[in-house]
């Protein structure tokens, strides 16, 4: 999928269908923030893996992005974000 594929799925499953236009460009334009700052991070730690004496892909690095999220999901649904 296209970050506009996983865009659009994510408008259908949570921006309600009677949002205004203005709602449904902020969500797009956070959408697209947010891959770009993964898809930064993710550059960011394969130039670090690369640099390095060997290669390693940067799991940790991941990792810690993936928990990031999840705590962030977590906070969401208990009305903390």
């Amino acid at each position: 999928m296209t970050i506009i594929e996983f865009s659009q799925s994510y408008e259908r499953e949570v921006v309600p269908a009677d949002a205004p236009r203005v709602q449904r460009t902020e969500v797009r334009r956070a959408f697209f923030a947010g891959a770009w700052a993964v898809i930064q991070a993710m550059q960011e730690a394969r130039r670090a893996a690369v640099s390095a004496d060997s290669f390693e892909w940067p799991g940790p690095v991941l990792d810690e992005l993936e928990e990031e999220c999840s705590q962030f999901k977590s906070d969401v649904l208990k009305g903390r974000a």
